[in-house]
């Protein structure tokens, strides 16, 4: 027996692939935006405490550094992949309001945007670069809370968690040593998902 659907999806990897055009198409502009943001803060800083630090630019990241999936092999990955970006949707629930309707399926997905940053100048770059990394991919979902018109909102503003700091050297077993730091987005989104008539089936039994 085969079963063919039509459209054979749960919708987990329609939002998944959704949020990686955003961020593959948009975070490159949202980290200039966030790097001029904090210029003067930084020069701020300088200024009142009177300990002066240098500029933290931020380093941008190249299209084959976007990933789609859980890619825990990123964290021993050559230099060249960092920094880069993650988009998961691993789990959808039933969502409130899900039982009112005849045909429609209502969904809370959890979506999450994980990325890794470096650095080779100190601790401090690498924590500023993670949280100023982590702020521009917000930037992008917040600016597109529909994914491009596939879900109906963000639910709430993300949980963000920004890793333990640690140092391993420019090839992980030798060569220059490089701080590297990495940080997450946790989303919930509400996704509706039309229930299919009968006839959305063909089913050939042989």
């Amino acid at each position: 027996m085969t079963l063919i659907l039509k459209n054979p999806t749960l919708g987990l990897e329609e939002v998944q692939r959704a949020a990686f055009y955003i961020l593959f198409e948009r975070l490159n502009d949202a980290i200039g935006l966030v790097e001029s943001y904090w210029t003067p803060l930084d020069e701020e800083r300088s200024i009142r405490t009177g300990i002066p630090i240098p500029a933290t630019t931020l380093e941008r990241v190249l299209p084959g550094n976007f990933h789609e999936g859980h890619r825990p092999s990123l964290l021993r990955a050559p230099i060249e992949a960092y920094p880069n970006v993650a988009v998961m949707a691993f789990r959808a629930t039933p969502g409130p309001g899900s039982d009112l309707f005849d045909h429609v399926d209502v969904y809370r997905d959890q979506l999450w945007i994980e990325m890794m940053v470096k650095s080779q100048i100190d601790e401090v770059e690498t924590n500023r670069r993670a949280q100023r990394m982590a702020a521009a991919v917000n930037t992008c979902m917040i600016q597109n809370q529909s994914l491009e018109g596939i879900v109906s909102g963000l639910e709430t503003g993300p949980t963000a968690v920004v890793s333990d700091l640690f140092v391993r050297k420019e090839r992980t077993s030798y060569g220059a040593e490089w701080y590297w730091q990495g940080a997450r987005l946790e989303y919930s989104v509400r996704k509706e998902t039309v229930v299919q008539p009968p006839q959305f089936f063909d089913i050939d039994q042989g």
